[in-house]
């Protein structure tokens, strides 16, 4: 659409919304439909609906963006990324940090997405800006030596652990010093609670009851929670029960 058109069809949805009623100006929010003032309305970048400010903050107290996903313009059918920037009025500082990376996660390929497993970071990179070079002399394992932007820990992106200086992921689970470790101790915990890991990205994550078949909500990948088989075309490859039992 060209600068006139889009000119056009914003006058057009303007003058379908707004009156006056003496020196009082009234605008009819998209979403609602109260009356409000022109003031107390939020114009979203991109597809430019207007939506009263009590209804811009349904996204972030639904807490959708704490589930995963992006905040999205809150009009009916409307898929339009909200900028963080523009939200302040109506977000707070967490929910704002936690846009921008969101929208840095959807930004990265799937395929290139790496997270630390660091507990305390779990920080989002992009696989093709991190640099593997660790002192290494072996090829083969420095494919897998990562490091974290965020932390600085160096990790392995195969086996989702500390970096195991010339061992294999096999010989450094178990030895003795892997065994003494943080990492050690959340395996055991996760195993001790009944979750998984991703067998994708690594990620923890949890059944919530109902069908075995998860989506990640750090890599998108999907796969059967009971044996983490890989799922095709959205459905289970494996033949495990779909309730789980």
């Amino acid at each position: 659409m060209d600068n006139n058109n889009l000119k056009l069809a914003r006058d057009a949805t303007s003058s379908q919304t707004n009156w006056f009623e003496g020196d009082t100006e009234h605008e009819t929010c998209l979403v609602c439909y109260g009356n409000v003032s022109p003031n107390d309305k939020f114009e979203v970048q991109g597809c430019f609906h207007r939506i009263c400010v009590t209804c811009m903050r349904k996204p972030f107290s639904s807490e959708q963006i704490l589930r995963g996903n992006t905040a999205i313009c809150p009009y009916p059918d409307c898929e339009n990324d909200l900028v963080p920037e523009d939200c302040r009025g109506f977000a707070d500082d967490n929910a704002i940090t936690i846009m921008i990376q969101r929208k840095k996660e959807k930004a990265i390929p799937v395929k290139d997405r790496v997270y630390c497993p660091n507990p305390c970071c779990s920080f989002l990179m992009s696989d093709l800006d991190l640099n593997s070079h660790l002192g290494n002399n072996n090829p083969r394992q420095l494919s897998e030596a990562r490091k974290c932007k965020e932390c600085g820990l160096s990790f392995c992106k195969k086996c989702h652990v500390p970096w195991h200086h010339k061992k294999t992921c096999d010989e450094f689970k178990n030895s003795e010093s892997y065994l003494k470790s943080d990492a050690a101790l959340l395996e055991s915990f996760v195993k001790t609670q009944g979750w998984k890991k991703c067998p994708q990205c690594q990620s923890i994550v949890q059944h919530g009851g109902g069908c075995i078949q998860m989506t990640c909500r750090h890599c998108k990948h999907e796969f059967c929670y009971t044996c983490r088989a890989a799922c095709k075309k959205k459905k289970l490859t494996c033949k495990c029960s779909r309730s789980g039992k």
